[in-house]
């Protein structure tokens, strides 16, 4: 069904779909039952049978046989374009090479399309705010999809006038990334849109918006890894977790992280002041239970499903030696690993920055949570600019929200 009525699957989907019957740790062949009316069985009948013909044609370049008929070499058109498109790949920074062009390194960015690299090389400045990352992520060309329909523009001006947002426009909506930046923010804050016929659609876009939105943003805390720029991988990874956990910090869809915590239960805790998992967890079960008019065991279910987030326990030991240098061992660990739940051991990953109090970038490091069972330990050696200078190590998990 899409926004007006109800539709036939593309041939793609439904060959997808087809791919994943069966399970393939246990079965060899699998099932796939498909239901449609009597006048397109024999298209789909067709298509699985491989019987469709694909029609195809060849491009003319009028260019290129004249080039090969005056003597030239087809290869050595195909090496000078090749050599080309090299040269302005290396002019834009989307990746080095030797001299001799035999060896070649990728940015990295292999999420997220060529134009939105482009934007992360050129419109992301240093020193950079979350509100203005989200904004920058919002003028992505994966976003392009998503129109902006008519009407629309009165519904989320009237969300933008709400005082709900974290961060509102000035002025009206005026395009794509402006849309999508408002529901991008909805979508993190729980926001359901009510009032308007376009208010089913709008809603319908909110997980996509988002899963887009993490995608962009993996390519942008790799960028500022690259850059060594610790208030950008700060600040982006705030905004990955915010999209992984798909939440904004202090808010009521924070405390829906909670297994047994819905809309109606997280707006009662947050009249309490309960506005993170920090202030929940210092709750017992007898008051979420007088809170929430719930009788036992529910609190103790509660708390179970509280303790089931990772909890990081960090040391960090600085020795001064002569020089100016200094040699900082960072060790950490999740104390309550056993408690964690196996979508959390499977899914969650910590990361490590290590900076100083003068804005300088010491060390970036990622694991999965699975290795922090156990104490992990790493040093790095620093030559700190100023005796007063001190070392700020911020680490957390990239998929829960606080």
């Amino acid at each position: 069904y899409n926004s007006t009525k109800f539709a036939e699957y593309s041939k793609v989907e439904l060959l997808q779909m087809i791919g994943r019957a069966g399970r393939p740790q246990f079965d060899d062949f699998g099932v796939a039952v498909m239901l449609t009316s009597n006048r397109n069985k024999l298209a789909y009948e067709r298509m699985l049978n491989n019987g469709e013909v694909i029609e195809s044609t060849v491009t003319k370049n009028p260019n290129l046989y004249k080039s090969v008929l005056s003597g030239e070499q087809y290869d050595d058109l195909n090496i000078i374009k090749v050599e080309t498109s090299i040269q302005e790949l290396v002019v834009h920074k989307v990746m080095t090479t030797s001299e001799d062009l035999e060896r070649f390194s990728p940015s990295g960015h292999v999420k997220i399309l060529p134009e939105t690299e482009n934007l992360c090389n050129y419109c992301i400045t240093q020193t950079i705010t979350t509100s203005e990352i989200l904004e920058e992520i919002s003028k992505a060309i994966e976003f392009e999809e998503f129109r902006l329909q008519q009407g629309e523009k009165s519904a989320l001006n009237e969300i933008n006038k709400n005082n709900a947002l974290n961060y509102p426009l000035q002025g009206n909506v005026k395009n794509i990334s402006e849309k999508v930046f408002i529901l991008l923010q909805c979508h993190l804050l729980g926001i359901v849109i009510r009032g308007s016929v376009n208010a089913a659609s709008l809603n319908r876009q909110l997980g996509k918006i988002n899963e887009n939105a993490r995608r962009v943003c993996k390519g942008i805390v790799e960028y500022y890894i690259y850059q060594q720029d610790p208030v950008g991988i700060r600040n982006s990874l705030k905004i990955i977790r915010y999209l992984n956990a798909e939440c904004f910090d202090n808010c009521s869809k924070t405390l829906r992280q909670v297994e047994k915590i819905g809309p109606q239960y997280a707006s009662i805790l947050m009249s309490r002041g309960i506005t993170n998992i920090n202030s929940f967890k210092k709750l017992n079960p007898g008051d979420i239970e007088s809170f929430l008019n719930r009788n036992p065991p529910f609190g103790t279910q509660v708390i179970n499903s509280l303790n089931s987030f990772p909890e990081l326990e960090i040391s960090v030991e600085v020795a001064n030696h002569p020089n100016k240098k200094c040699v900082i061992d960072v060790s950490i660990n999740v104390p309550n690993f056993t408690k964690l739940s196996s979508l959390c051991k499977k899914e969650t990953w910590v990361s490590v920055l290590v900076s100083s109090s003068a804005g300088r970038f010491i060390r970036f490091a990622r694991t999965h949570i699975s290795k922090l069972s156990n104490k992990q330990n790493f040093s790095v050696v620093y030559h700190v600019s100023d005796l007063d200078e001190s070392i700020i190590v911020h680490a957390g998990s990239d998929n829960h929200g606080k």
